[in-house]
């Protein structure tokens, strides 16, 4: 889906007033944050960041933690599963039933020696999974 966002004046109530335009291509259906920062034709230069809501992990190499994020398109039961390289699953986590919308929830990874790892979120409708490294357990 092709989208322009308009930067104007602090004091603009109309799309007319825009000081510059940045086209963007994003995929109809994703949750996505867009960060601008800078000054435009200024130093720093403008700058936006686009980030996709769907599945991530931070921080990711991990250790003790990592705290999965997610956007939910529908109410559903979450399950996150957690495989080795082998497929093997070595931890699973049932979240319930979640709403409708951003999740963030902190996994626990303890218990898991250092290595390759995939987190799998798991709900009614679809699964996505994410590769993980596990250091200094």
């Amino acid at each position: 889906m092709d989208i322009n966002i308009g930067v104007a004046l602090d004091d603009s109530d109309s799309a007319t007033d825009a000081i510059a335009n940045f086209p963007l291509n994003l995929e109809e259906g994703k949750t996505y944050v867009v960060v601008a920062s800078g000054i435009v034709g200024g130093n720093p230069g403008f700058d936006l960041s686009i980030f996709d809501m769907g599945l991530s992990l931070m921080p990711n190499p991990a250790s003790d933690y990592t705290t999965l994020t997610f956007d939910l398109e529908k109410e559903s039961q979450v399950n996150v599963l957690i495989t080795n390289q082998l497929g093997q699953i070595v931890k699973s986590d049932y979240l319930g039933i979640q709403a409708k919308g951003f999740f963030q929830t902190d996994l626990n990874l303890n218990g898991l020696t250092s290595g390759n790892y995939f987190i799998s979120v798991q709900t009614d409708s679809t699964i996505e999974t994410k590769p993980l490294i596990i250091f200094g357990n």
